[in-house]
């Protein structure tokens, strides 16, 4: 999936698509953003160095969709990513288990699959803080652990902004599946962050 067809989405729900190389992140591109989306390949040592910048994003309310496995805890937050055992081959199958905004209402059974290849989407999972939502689970039935998971940044005033964890690969590959194509991040986006245009 290309940009424009990203922008597309975006542009059909009222919001606009902005890039920005990783290293030119500063906070005049913070200002000017609503939900700030890190893609799954990144520097976790520069990210952590603006550490400051991306946690006053998220206490004035900005939001932030990750994808990531962490090896380093680049925000304070994030616990270090760790592989659930590949066999048997269930523990690699994703399996939702909150959805309250309908991010993957229109995902088919078959979403975490990217052209019949499965572990792409997640193969691991992340310690969530305390007060976070587990969307999808990974791992055996008996001990399942969160692959994406969704939480408010704590402020005294209860507005900060809120935090999408997906332990994987970029999340904007997998909503293409069936006719909704990639609107599902865009109109999900507006689903949990009403403000949210940029």
């Amino acid at each position: 999936m290309g940009a424009e067809g990203l922008a597309q989405s975006f542009a059909e729900v009222g919001g606009r698509l902005m890039l920005c190389p990783q290293y030119h992140l500063g906070a005049d591109d913070l200002a000017a953003t609503d939900v700030l989306y890190i893609p799954h390949i990144h520097d976790q040592f520069f990210l952590r160095d603006i550490q400051p910048l991306l946690l006053d994003f998220l206490a004035r309310g900005g939001h932030m969709v990750i994808c990531s496995e962490p090896a380093i805890p680049w925000l304070p937050f994030l616990g270090a990513f760790q592989a659930v055992p590949p066999r048997p081959f269930s523990n690699i199958k994703v399996r939702v288990r909150n959805d309250p905004f309908g991010f993957f209402r229109n995902m088919d059974a078959e979403f975490d699959g990217w052209q019949g290849i499965f572990g792409l989407y997640a193969r691991g999972w992340s310690r969530m803080p305390e007060g976070a939502i587990c969307l999808t689970e990974v791992g055996s039935a008996d001990d399942p652990k969160p692959a994406d998971w969704l939480w408010q940044y704590p402020t005294d005033t209860g507005k900060g902004g809120m935090v999408f964890m997906h332990n994987g690969d970029s999340m904007v590959r997998y909503p293409d599946h069936g006719a909704h194509n990639i609107a599902s991040c865009a109109t999900s986006a507006r689903r949990w962050w009403p403000t949210a245009g940029r």
